[in-house]
């Protein structure tokens, strides 16, 4: 899936040649070999710009402010696409339909939406919304304020990282509007290389228009991992990853200290339980055994704590597992070794006092 930026105002394109070269290059690209299908839309997932709307059923306009207003009013995101956009970025309708060439051309009727399960379940509970009117614009009054027939239900879908859950979305045929930003999808017929069907559709936007404005033409996927937040997100972890590695070896060294320590003062102990038939194997056991007892409590603690970090990230970023077990697995594992590799020198020494150094000691 490629997806591309068009901003036609920045050549100093009006309304209607905007309108007329995205209608162009869509057309252009459908016939185009080797493209499967091929949409616009005003936004794009995961992007740094969204529009919104406010929805109800049909009936008496609500205010945000009335009493009644509670789950029957919702604050919807919305995306004004063209014909095929769900088929061309992988997506199956639930019920009803995509819209169609003449709704994207903007044919008279009664305006037409698309929702998705989101703001279905909200609006419509146990009923099929397919066919039934919804106020769009609810609270504006504004000539965009209108009745809309609903034709479709979409699937879910994140349009942010940081959501805690998927928002409500709105989908609006294009019909007449020229928008100053327009992003083009268009989806290979078969899996091929990533460099040649992007070249495809950098030929064939030059070839409507060499004058067109351009802002990029990337894989859906670059596009994701390129945006700001995926960058906050990938920058945080290689951020705590790093204190994390550090304050693990710092703690190494601390507990090497504490066990160094604790051995130091047990000298006498250990040279008594020499003297009475202890061999140095048992000591070692014995030094080793209280740490790993240490160990295990520190990592149980910690293991619990990292879990529910886990779980109250799931909430707040988009994809991220509450518990992954490699993950958990390994720093755990890391840890436990880290622990035993600094307690085995100070055991060690112990193993190799001298009953009678032991004795002496004060």
């Amino acid at each position: 899936l490629v997806v591309s930026q068009l901003d036609p105002r920045l050549g100093g394109y009006d309304e209607v040649k905007s309108r007329e070269s995205r209608r162009a290059v869509l057309a252009q690209l459908r016939t185009t070999a080797g493209v499967d299908a091929a949409a616009a839309s005003t936004v794009v997932p995961f992007g740094d710009y969204t529009m919104g709307a406010v929805v109800q059923r049909e009936g008496p306009r609500l205010k945000n402010e009335d009493p009644e207003a509670r789950g029957k009013i919702v604050h919807a995101l919305e995306y004004v696409i063209t014909a095929d956009y769900f088929r061309t970025v992988g997506l199956t309708m639930l019920r009803g339909r995509e819209f169609t060439p003449a709704e994207e051309e903007g044919a008279g009727g009664t305006p037409v939406a698309i929702i998705d399960k989101a703001l279905a379940d909200k609006l419509f509970v146990n009923e099929d919304p397919v066919g039934q009117l919804l106020q769009f614009g609810a609270d504006s009054g504004t000539a965009d304020s209108k009745p809309m027939l609903i034709v479709g239900v979409a699937p879910t879908v994140r349009h942010d990282l940081f959501e805690s859950k998927p928002e409500e979305h709105i989908y609006r045929p294009t019909g007449g509007t020229g928008s100053t930003r327009t992003f083009l999808y268009a989806r290979a017929a078969a899996p091929q290389r990533a460099d040649a069907i992007l070249e495809t559709v950098r030929g064939q936007l030059r070839s409507v228009d060499a004058n067109l404005p351009v802002m990029f033409v990337k894989s859906f996927r670059s596009q994701h991992e390129s945006s700001a937040q995926v960058w906050i997100l990938r920058a945080a972890a290689k951020m705590f990853l790093t204190l994390g590695l550090a304050a693990a070896f710092v703690a190494v060294i601390g507990l090497y200290g504490v066990r160094s320590y604790l051995v130091t003062r047990r000298t006498r102990e250990f040279g008594v339980r020499m003297a009475v038939g202890a061999s140095p194997i048992d000591v070692l056991r014995l030094v080793l055994r209280e740490a790993l007892v240490t160990t295990a409590v520190g990592l149980a603690i910690g293991l619990g704590l990292g879990i529910l970090l886990g779980w109250g990230l799931s909430f707040l970023i988009y994809q991220v597992r509450p518990y992954d077990p490699v993950t958990l697995g390994g720093a755990t594992g890391l840890l436990a070794v880290s622990s035993l590799a600094a307690s085995l020198i100070p055991a060690r020494r112990a193993a190799n006092v001298l009953p009678m150094t032991g004795l002496r000691a004060d």
